[in-house]
């Protein structure tokens, strides 16, 4: 027997496994896009490649939606503090920032001094990134309190 051709033996195995592969995987029979199309075009909603599609391009249809809001959400809270600084509006008017320039200034030299010993004293630079969020939300608190004051 020639080697380039398979026997006739050969080809009928091939030909059942074909069948039975068709027979597990009725939906391998065509390329997925043309399933699709004649799913469509014979109005065969039932096809899981045709709601796979319907699935794929709502989440798609999501994504643009959210992505479009986000856009709009960030675009007016820049225009919106934008207009706040020119006008010098809440916290950029100019008691606030002389009050923050004033305590900032000095509390964030302290608390970058405490990190650093901390940091070196003790070589667990893993745990002491800590003080800063602490000393994020001590620095909110102490401001908010000398606002209350004044």
């Amino acid at each position: 027997m020639p080697k380039g051709r398979p026997s006739a033996v050969t080809h009928r195995i091939g030909r059942c496994l074909t069948e039975h592969r068709l027979r597990l995987f009725p939906w391998k029979r065509r390329a997925p896009f043309s399933r699709i199309t004649n799913a469509t075009l014979a109005g065969d909603a039932s096809d899981a490649s045709l709601r796979d599609f319907y699935e794929c391009v709502g989440v798609c249809a999501l994504l643009c939606f959210v992505a479009v809001g986000v856009y709009l959400i960030v675009r007016a809270c820049c225009i919106e503090s934008g207009y706040k600084v020119l006008l010098e509006e809440g916290d950029y008017d100019r008691a606030a920032k002389a009050v923050n320039n004033r305590i900032g200034t000095i509390y964030w030299a302290v608390m970058t001094a405490a990190y650093l010993l901390v940091s070196f004293l003790s070589m667990g630079w893993a745990i002491t990134w800590v003080i800063w969020p602490v000393a994020g939300i001590l620095y909110g608190a102490l401001t908010a309190f000398l606002k209350m004051r004044t």
